[in-house]
Formats: structure tokens, C-alpha cells, sequence
């Protein structure tokens, strides 16, 4: 079921995509006088870009985040939002959809501060509101070119890419192993592949329609041995139980299907009788590492905005 609605999204999302390119290529036959004068770029253009910037970050959230854990999916299509917008405003001033409209932000060319990169992104979350102040302002300026002194206007010649310094690079960096730390970390065991097992046996938990577990008899003796539970019906394991002496009674339990046994319930009362540590430490070492990464994202663009204003 979350398969066919991923794939009908998608096809949704694609129609979006080129529905918005359509209608900016067929704007951006008549933007020569527009682009001449510079003219500040209006509400409505604004709106079709940045709709059309957003149907493109969901097809590229699709074909990349919702391959594990529905909760690590949100939190990369998150990234891969907070990226797109970050890498083309900070490189180019503009994005894809607005190099088709021929806008960019600022009128002298000029590559953006970093600061103001984080600014228009920080008030870009208000949407609907940061977009108000346009319909009663002549500069036709949104919130989030208040916050970041800017303005968004017509221009004809192609966006100068912005030279590429250590700095920058070490943000990239960061943001590419957070990227790449969620994929893994977000990944997980499906349960629908035991779907069609002749060993296994379907398990509907809370009477709710929906399987959310599987008994698996993996020797064939009757007598199914391992257990595994997908508690949010999001088609991935979250915890995994095993039968290790042949009681009848899943009494290990590998609480985050890690592959790492997290402790022994012998008496099945829901508490362990034996505990052990190795998945736990290894959770652990998980959430350090985001916020290393969390905490060098911060440093490393709080040096390039110190940096930034040094030398001019």
C-alpha cells in the first residue's frame, strides 16, 4: 500500500513539475522589457517559481527518502529542502525554476552572504505569511527579503556561479554526511518481504485491518521461532523477537532490529530479566553523531559568516 502511494505521488509530483516549467517558459517569452529594466519580480511569478522549485525538491525527496523508516524520511526530505534552496541561493542567487523565469535575487549580481542565504530560508518557513507584506509594499518584497536585504528582479544574463571557497566546501561536506548518516540510519528491514513466505504467518496485532507482525518458522517444525513487529505500518521492522530455547515464547528481544540482541524476557512479562548493552551503545553512538554534525554545521557556517564579513 505505501509503495503504490509513493509512486502515485510521484507521478503527481512529476505533473506538478512540468506544469510550473510550462507555464514560466510561456512567462518568460514576455520578460524582455521586464529584464531590460530590471524590474522587481511580482507576486505571482514569485509564487509559480517557488511552487514549481517545491514540486522539484518533493520528486527528488521521492526518489531518494522513502526507502526505510517513514519518521528518518520526513527528516531527509527536511534536508534535501533545506539544501536545494541553500546550495542554489548561496551559489547561483536564484533556483532552477527561477533561472527559467530569468529572476534571481539582487540586482547587481552579486553572490548573497551566507548570512543572508540562512535569513531568507529562516523566514521562508512562515510561507503564507512571509509572503503577505508583497501585496502591500512597492519594492514587492516578501518577509524573508526584509530579513535578508534583498530583492528578487528580472535578469537576462546567465547566473555567474559562485566561486566555490574551503569554507563552502566544509558546509557541503556536512550537509552530505548528514545526507548520507540519515539513508543508513533510516534504513531497515521490510517486513513485506516475508509477505508471500510459505514460513511465515501474518499477524494482525491490534485488529486494525493492517499486518503489523510476522511469526516465522524458519527450520519448518511448526513451531515459529522469530518475530518480527512493525508497530507504525510503515512496512519496516521496528523490533524483532526470537525464541532461543524452544519453549514456545520469543524471549529475546532485539529492541531496535539492529541485528544485536538488547536482552532476555523469560517470563514474558514485558520487562527484561537480562540486559544487555551493545545496541544500546551503538543507538547512542547514532545520536552523537548527529549532533557532531549538527553542532560542525553551526560552527562551520558561523565561520563562514565571520569570514564573510571580514573581508569585505
Amino acid at each position: 500500500m505505501l509503495a503504490q502511494l509513493i509512486v502515485v505521488n510521484f507521478l503527481w509530483t512529476l505533473f506538478a513539475v512540468l506544469f510550473g516549467v510550462a507555464l514560466l517558459w510561456f512567462w518568460r517569452r514576455k520578460t524582455d522589457a521586464y529584464v531590460a529594466a530590471h524590474r522587481r519580480a511580482g507576486f505571482w511569478v514569485r509564487t509559480c517559481v517557488f511552487g514549481t522549485d517545491l514540486a522539484i525538491v518533493q520528486l527528488l525527496a521521492l526518489l531518494v527518502a522513502y526507502h526505510g523508516r517513514l519518521g528518518i524520511a520526513g527528516v531527509i526530505t527536511m534536508l534535501v529542502t533545506f539544501s536545494y534552496f541553500f546550495f542554489f541561493w548561496l551559489f547561483f542567487a536564484t533556483t532552477p525554476a527561477g533561472m527559467l523565469a530569468r529572476i534571481r535575487i539582487g540586482r547587481d549580481g552579486r553572490p548573497l552572504a551566507l548570512w543572508q542565504v540562512l535569513a531568507r530560508i529562516g523566514t521562508s518557513l512562515l510561507l503564507i505569511v512571509g509572503w503577505v507584506p508583497m501585496l502591500f509594499n512597492n519594492d514587492r518584497r516578501a518577509l524573508h527579503d526584509f530579513a535578508a536585504r534583498t530583492a528578487v528582479v528580472y535578469a537576462g544574463e546567465p547566473p555567474q556561479i559562485r566561486p566555490l571557497k574551503r569554507i563552502h566546501g566544509v558546509v557541503a561536506g556536512v550537509v552530505f554526511l548528514a545526507f548520507a548518516s540519515l539513508v543508513v540510519y533510516g534504513g531497515g528491514e521490510r517486513i513485506a518481504r516475508y509477505a508471500d513466505a510459505y514460513f511465515a504467518t501474518a499477524i494482525d496485532v491490534d485488529a486494525d485491518g493492517m499486518t503489523e507482525a510476522v511469526a516465522l518458522d524458519m527450520d519448518g517444525d511448526g513451531i515459529h521461532e522469530t518475530y518480527k513487529y512493525d508497530y507504525d505500518n510503515d512496512h519496516i521492522v521496528d523490533m524483532s523477537a526470537y525464541d532461543a530455547n524452544a519453549d514456545g515464547v520469543a524471549e529475546s528481544i532485539d529492541e531496535n532490529n539492529d541485528g544485536r540482541i538488547d536482552g532476555f524476557d523469560f517470563d514474558y512479562d514485558g520487562i527484561y530479566d537480562i540486559e544487555h548493552s551493545p545496541s544500546q551503545r551503538a543507538m547512542t553512538l547514532w545520536t552523537w553523531w548527529f549532533v557532531l554534525l549538527s553542532v560542525s554545521f553551526v560552527a562551520a557556517c558561523g565561520f563562514a559568516i565571520w569570514y564573510e564579513k571580514r573581508r569585505r
